[in-house]
This record gives structure tokens, C-alpha cells and sequence, in this order.
């Protein structure tokens, strides 16, 4: 499907002060949750065995990398079933979403998907849709290779040839398309997308 145009919006009144605040101490709240668990002796101790420097010039290289690769994996998605997405505008925003995926990859996803049909005017439903689609083609890749392995290394075919089916059973949904599951705003990019937009 063609992108949808971004829709011209009139000026919003400015949000209240605790609405602007509250992500941030919602965000302080569960960080503080997971930081409470951790053993801090540990933690000092593997610091301590490490070369700092290098350590914190390789995580900032790899997180860069990695930011960069997300977004031109994931953008091309959005783009085409939701708005014109600019890399730049979803590199930001996908970088800006690792910090509440620290506490569950789930949640990261979920603000995504907040933020983009806020900022585009796309219903949620559909943007929810779209990072379906997202889930959807990663995790296929994911399972078919834990399947192939499984077959590989003399395993009971059993769960393979589960995964298989399942797999051939989806797509044959979406090449079918029924009318009733297609035409609502959260499995909708899903059908549009079909075969070749899965792959």
C-alpha cells in the first residue's frame, strides 16, 4: 500500500505539567524497581575486572550500531502501512525507546507504537497493527531457526514440524485474506502487507 500522508493538524494546547512529567517519573519508579534487585557487590566486582574505556568506546559503538540497523530494519515497516516516516524522526524515537525496553523489550514497543499514531494521527489500533507486522516477521525468523536446528541436531521432529505447520497456516490466512479479519484497523496491515511484505 501507498504511505499515507502525514495529516495537517491544528496547533494542540499546551499539556498539562504533571502529564509532561509523569512518563519521566513513572520511567525514575521502575528503574529504581530493577536497580533494587541487583546485586551491587557483583556488579562492582565484574566493573572492577574491566577495562573501563574500552569497555564504555565499545558499548557506545555497538549500541550506535545496532540503533542504526533497528531503524532501517524497522522503519521500512512503518513507513509503508502507517505514514512517511523519516529515518532520522524513527531513529530518534527507536533510540528514545531502548530506555523502558531496559525493563521489558514489550514495553519499548508499546511506546513506539504510543508515540507514532500520536504524532501521525494514525488510529492506535492500526499502528498496534503495524508493530504486529514487525513482531510477526522477526519472530518467524527467530522460530524457523530454532526449528531448523532442532533438525539438525537429530531432535524429535515433533515440535519442527509443529512450527512448520503453523507457520504454512498463517500464511495461508494471509494469502486468503477473509474479508471480516482484513478490513479491522489491527490485523489490517497484516493482510495488506501479504507475503511479500512478511518477507
Amino acid at each position: 500500500p501507498e504511505p499515507l500522508a502525514r495529516p495537517t493538524e491544528a496547533p494542540s494546547p499546551p499539556r498539562a505539567f504533571w502529564r509532561r512529567v509523569l512518563p519521566f517519573v513513572v520511567t525514575a519508579a521502575l528503574l529504581a524497581l530493577v536497580l533494587g534487585r541487583i546485586d551491587f557487590q557483583a556488579f562492582l566486582r565484574c566493573l572492577a575486572a574491566i577495562n573501563a574505556p574500552r569497555y564504555l568506546l565499545l558499548i557506545a559503538l555497538f549500541l550506535v550500531a545496532l540503533l542504526t540497523v533497528d531503524t532501517f530494519a524497522t522503519v521500512v515497516v512503518y513507513r509503508r502501512t502507517i505514514a512517511p516516516v523519516r529515518f532520522r524522526d524513527f531513529w530518534v524515537l527507536r533510540g528514545a525507546s531502548y530506555l523502558p525496553s531496559i525493563l521489558n523489550h514489550h514495553v519499548g514497543q508499546a511506546f513506539i507504537t504510543y508515540f507514532l499514531s500520536r504524532n501521525y494521527g494514525v488510529p492506535l489500533f492500526r499502528v498496534a497493527g503495524a508493530t504486529m507486522l514487525v513482531y510477526l516477521s522477526w519472530i518467524a525468523w527467530i522460530v524457523g531457526a530454532g526449528a531448523l536446528a532442532l533438525a539438525l541436531n537429530g531432535q524429535p521432529l515433533a515440535w519442527a514440524a509443529a512450527i512448520l505447520v503453523a507457520g504454512i497456516a498463517y500464511l495461508a490466512l494471509i494469502t486468503v485474506k477473509p474479508a471480516r479479519l482484513a478490513k479491522t484497523r489491527f490485523l489490517g496491515p497484516l493482510f495488506e502487507a501479504g507475503l511479500s511484505g512478511h518477507l
